[in-house]
């Protein structure tokens, strides 16, 4: 009875996680558009996190694995606040909150992870009561998209050009995550089924990548399309239909190039840089007549477009030396890249602990101006250290030893659709990670990652009827 008890529990429980991670994020959404913050529903979810890793503890045979977790957590962050302390980062008691919470943000993803393998093992359902949480998600993510375009309260994915569905929820980036991590598995369970859900979910999870107007979502289409076709070819032919109209759905995304919203937001940006270099050529040529070319005078102008922070914190000319006196737009006007150049000059001038261990949340931010980089392993990078990086590297490398050792233990046991799609979420998950930073640190998206990764320990932890060590 206890052990029924248990495994209701364990299925309630993801259940739950899946079905509040949009109800949070709209809800963040609108507290913003309000004029509030996200303060609340960050709120919730610590305490979620919190909750979640409590119950997941105290089913686990094991508690080891939390202790060790919990342990390795609190020394990188040791090792990482004595670096901003070094560096004279923290002033004040909202500076050191302000870096606690944005590493908890990061050190939840191991927690959560943790958390859903022991309760995928302990649920009556195991995998497909994740699939069926993972689905809702996928049907209210829906009609919140569809209700934003019909009462006309959709924000864009691109609010400045007006391109792009993204519904009620508040970063582009973050959200791109969550659909092309999401869409995989939920497409590979209903092609599974052999039932009206495959056209269904297709036509809706096809056309959210299509209208969401990013290139990464774009690309999910065919990684997705492509990638799930052959992975049923290789392992359930009999779903020749299922594969079909999979197939279609993506040819006709491809054939829509031309007039998708990605097109046409990318020849927008073309446009953009276009007289964006124009304009550099101006302000250059006003800095040479009043400057002369000698020293970095003549780049006041325009470096004082998108790098007017970086000059006032570091200097016109250590500034200039650092891109290398150059004036083209296509360079300086990259916020990616000014971001990065801004953390990499505040490593120039921090403690060589800085570069073991990380800066400070806080020295991101200068008088106003945000300059958090936009790539998530860089963030790690320069926000952790080399320490933090290579933790989470070798993190994601255990998994992929898992699974490797899973296959050749038993590879047409272990090769099944399931751990195709849940390999192609986390495909889609790791170059979102490389290109925005809408993943590692962002709650509402590293949700999927953890759910992706626990899928994949429990999906390879059995083969030939035994199964492979929880270690």
């Amino acid at each position: 009875m206890k052990e029924m008890i248990r495994t209701n529990t364990a299925d309630r429980l993801i259940l739950g996680l899946c079905v509040l991670q949009p109800v949070l994020s709209v809800l963040s959404y609108w507290l913003i558009t309000l004029g509030g913050n996200t303060d609340v529903t960050l709120a919730l979810r610590f305490a979620m996190l919190a909750g979640i890793v409590i119950a997941a503890c105290v089913m686990a045979e094991r508690k080891a694995p939390f202790l060790w977790t919990c342990m390795a957590g609190a020394a990188l962050y040791g090792l990482h606040f004595w670096a901003g302390w070094r560096a004279g980062s923290f002033g004040s008691p909202g500076r050191v909150i302000s870096d606690l919470i944005n590493y908890i943000r990061v050190f939840q993803i191991p927690l959560m992870t943790l958390s859903l393998q022991v309760l995928l093992k302990r649920a009556a359902g195991g995998y497909q009561t994740l699939i069926r949480g993972l689905t809702a998600v996928f049907f209210i993510i829906a009609a919140v998209e569809l209700l934003s375009v019909l009462t006309g309260t959709n924000p864009y994915t691109y609010a400045n050009k007006q391109i792009g569905i993204i519904g009620w929820f508040y970063l582009p980036s973050a959200q791109s995550a969550v659909l092309t991590m999401l869409f995989p598995p939920v497409l590979a369970g209903a092609m599974r089924d052999k039932t009206w859900k495959t056209p269904v979910i297709a036509a809706i999870g096809f056309a959210e990548l299509y209208f969401f107007a990013t290139r990464l979502a774009y690309l999910a289409i065919f990684l997705t399309g492509f990638g799930l076709a052959l992975v049923f070819l290789i392992t359930e032919r009999s779903r020749k239909l299922c594969i079909a109209v999979v197939l279609l759905c993506t040819l006709a995304c491809g054939a829509g190039f031309f007039v998708s919203p990605m097109k046409q937001n990318q020849d927008r940006v073309a446009e953009n840089a276009a007289a964006r270099q124009e304009r550099y050529e101006e302000l250059t040529q006003q800095g040479i007549l009043e400057f002369g070319t000698e020293g970095s005078e003549y780049l006041t102008y325009v470096y004082a477009d998108r790098l007017d922070g970086l000059v006032d914190r570091f200097g016109l000319d250590t500034v200039a030396e650092f891109f290398d006196y150059t004036a083209d737009a296509s360079v300086l006007a990259d916020v990616r890249l000014v971001k990065r150049s801004y953390c990499e000059l505040l490593l120039r001038q921090s403690p060589e602990t800085s570069r073991w261990f990380g800066l400070a949340y806080p020295e991101m931010t200068w008088k106003g101006a945000v300059y958090d980089v936009e790539n998530d392993f860089h963030g790690i990078l320069y926000l952790y250290g080399y320490t933090g990086l290579g933790l989470l590297v070798l993190y994601l490398i255990w998994f992929a030893g898992r699974t490797l050792k899973a296959l050749r233990r038993d590879f047409r046991g272990t090769t099944t659709p399931e751990l195709g799609a849940v390999g192609i979420s986390l495909l889609c998950g790791i170059i979102h990670a490389w290109f925005t930073a809408g993943l590692l640190r962002r709650p509402n998206a590293s949700f999927y990652l953890s759910a992706a990764l626990a899928a994949l320990w429990y999906l390879t932890r059995k083969t030939e009827g035994t199964e492979v060590s929880e270690s």
